[in-house]
């Protein structure tokens, strides 16, 4: 039976200003850096043996960071971790690194697109939620005969994973809960959250 343990980087400092991120990046806050380290304590006993395990983490940098606190705590070498870039995050095209008012104030046609169809609307020169289901889809399908894997990852393409584990319709994608700071266990067609006990937050 496989285990599938999800996390998403820690916060970031466009996080914390409510900018959407995609593929760019931002560093992680104090805070971010701390969620970190208390998911790497609860790792290290959720997986106690982690040679079984198979570690697989996105290109970009906020992922990056987050893996490499997660294994100090763990005690392993971050090189354990495998870079896969379909696990990046939903591009977020001409939208990246804007909030909400921005894009309100910059392009309303294309913001009331979307909100009235984002599956099959992406934002401009970014992905819709249909690519992002399909890219996800592959994932599962490439690591399905691995028994123990855990992925850092982003919040649109972890909902996205969850999802179809769980074989939800895809207006579920918006309302499935997005955390920092916790580990997410897939395993035996569920979906348990575990909170991390904070360690250390600013």
């Amino acid at each position: 039976m496989q285990t599938i343990y999800l996390v998403r980087h820690g916060e970031t400092e466009w996080n914390r200003a409510g900018r959407w991120q995609g593929r760019q990046d931002s560093p992680l806050t104090p805070l971010g850096e701390a969620q970190a380290r208390s998911v790497g304590i609860l790792l290290r006993e959720l997986i106690p043996h982690p040679k079984t395990c198979s570690m697989i983490v996105s290109p970009l940098g906020r992922a990056a960071r987050t893996a490499a606190i997660v294994s100090g705590m763990m005690g392993i070498d971050v090189a354990r971790f495998a870079v896969d870039p379909m696990v990046r995050e939903q591009s977020g095209g001409n939208w990246e690194g804007l909030s909400i008012d921005d894009i309100t104030a910059t392009d309303p046609d294309g913001l009331r697109r979307f909100q009235a169809d984002s599956w099959t609307y992406g934002r401009p020169g970014g992905e819709t939620l249909e690519e992002l289901s399909e890219r996800a889809r592959l994932w599962l399908e490439s690591v399905r005969d691995l028994p123990t894997v855990l992925l850092i990852s982003h919040g649109a393409f972890g909902r996205m994973v969850r999802r179809l584990y769980l074989r939800l319709p895809r207006e579920s994608f918006q309302t499935l809960p997005n955390p920092q700071g916790a580990v997410l266990r897939l395993s035996k067609g569920g979906v348990t959250q575990i909170d991390a006990e904070p360690v250390g937050t600013p």
